[in-house]
C-alpha cells in the first residue's frame, strides 16, 4: 500500500475514500506519520473536527519522533502544526507558543539580538507572519523568564550580562550566519552545553568538592571579553580552594576551555573554529601565557613544550600531549 495513493484520493476530493485508505494504513506495519497526517487532513477537510484534532496531534506527535530520529527536517512538523492552528481555532495561541521557543533556540546560538532581527529570523525559518500579532507577542515574551528585553531593542538570554557587546562584536566580526528551523528546533529542544558540561564535571568535582559547576564555569568564559577577564573573574570563584597542587592543569583546562567553547558573539563558534589568531587574551603578555600554560618562550614569544621541546602553536596547546 502506497501512501502517495491516499495523497492523491485528497487531491481529488475523495475524502471518505482517503479516510478509509489511511485508516487501512494505520493497521499495518508501514504507518509513519504521514498515514496519521493524511487522515487528520481527511477529517478536517470532511468537517469532522474533532477526528481532526485527534489524528493531526498523533501526526505531529510522530513527525516529531521522526525528526529527532533524522528522518525528516523539522519544516514538516511546522507545517503540521499550521494544519492544528486552522482547525483548533487557536491558531493565534499556538503560533505565539511556537514562535516563543523558536526565538529560545535561536538565543541559545547568539545570546543576544536585536528583536526585529530575531523575531525577522523566526519568521522566515518557520514561514511565520508574526507582525499581526506583534503586540501580543511582545506582552508574551516580557512575562517569558527565559529572555530579558530592553526597550523594543535587544532581546538576550537572563544569563547574558551585556547584550549590546554581543551584537557589536557580531557585526564588527562580520559574523552572519543563516539558521534553518531544524537548527532552532535543535538548540530549544536540546542542550547545546550538555556535552561540554558532562566532560568538566568530574574535573570541577574533584577542584571544589561539588561547589563550582561547569554551567557557571562556562558562563564567566562567555561573559568575559578577553582571556585575561575570564582568569581575572574565576579566580574570584575559585578563592576558597587550594589550587596550588595542580595550578599548571587547572590553568591548561581554562584555556583549553577558552579556546574551544561555542561563543555567542561568533555565531555559535569557538576562537579555534572561527580562527580568531589573536585568541581574546587581552593583556597578558607572552610570558605570562607561558607560565600560565606551563610553556618555555623565546624572545620572539614562540611557544615551546617543556617536555618534548616542540614549538607549539597558541591555539593548539590544548591539543598538545594528549
Amino acid at each position: 500500500m502506497d501512501v502517495n495513493y491516499g495523497w492523491e484520493l485528497l487531491r481529488k476530493g475523495d475524502y471518505g475514500g482517503a479516510i478509509a485508505y489511511f485508516q487501512e494504513r494505520l493497521d499495518s506495519s508501514e504507518a509513519d506519520f504521514s498515514d496519521y497526517w493524511g487522515l487528520g487532513r481527511a477529517y478536517l477537510l470532511s468537517g469532522e473536527r474533532n477526528e481532526a484534532v485527534r489524528y493531526l496531534e498523533a501526526a505531529l506527535t510522530h513527525a516529531v519522533q521522526a525528526w529527532e530520529k533524522g528522518e525528516i527536517p523539522y519544516e514538516l512538523a511546522e507545517t503540521i502544526e499550521k494544519d492544528l492552528d486552522r482547525v483548533t481555532g487557536q491558531a493565534e495561541v499556538r503560533i505565539l507558543k511556537r514562535s516563543r521557543d523558536y526565538l529560545f533556540g535561536l538565543l541559545r546560538l547568539k545570546g543576544a539580538m536585536g528583536l526585529r532581527d530575531a523575531v525577522e529570523v523566526v519568521e522566515q525559518c518557520a514561514y511565520l507572519r508574526l507582525t499581526p500579532v506583534w503586540d501580543s507577542l511582545l506582552e508574551e515574551l516580557r512575562q517569558d523568564t527565559r529572555f530579558r528585553i530592553h526597550g523594543e531593542d535587544i532581546i538576550q538570554l537572563p544569563e547574558v550580562e551585556d547584550g549590546s557587546y554581543l551584537i557589536a562584536s557580531r557585526r564588527n566580526f562580520q559574523v552572519s550566519l543563516a539558521y534553518t528551523l531544524d537548527d532552532l528546533v535543535k538548540s530549544w529542544r536540546g542542550d547545546n552545553w550538555r556535552e561540554l558540561e558532562l566532560g568538566l564535571e568530574p574535573v570541577l568535582d574533584g577542584i571544589t568538592g561539588g561547589n563550582l559547576k561547569p554551567r557557571a564555569l562556562m558562563l564567566e568564559m562567555l561573559n568575559s571579553k578577553t582571556f585575561r577577564e575570564a582568569l581575572d573573574r574565576i579566580s574570584i570563584r575559585t578563592r576558597l580552594y587550594d589550587l596550588r597542587s595542580l595550578l599548571e592543569n587547572w590553568y591548561r583546562l581554562l584555556f583549553q576551555l577558552w579556546v574551544t567553547i561555542p561563543r555567542w558573539e561568533l555565531g555559535f563558534k569557538s576562537l579555534e573554529k572561527a580562527g580568531v589568531e589573536d585568541l581574546w587574551l587581552g593583556q597578558v603578555t607572552s610570558r605570562e601565557v607561558a607560565a600560565v600554560l606551563g610553556l618555555d618562550v623565546d624572545e620572539e614569544g614562540n611557544f615551546y613544550c617543556r617536555e618534548c621541546g616542540e614549538r607549539v602553536a597558541l591555539r593548539n596547546i590544548h591539543q598538545h600531549g594528549t
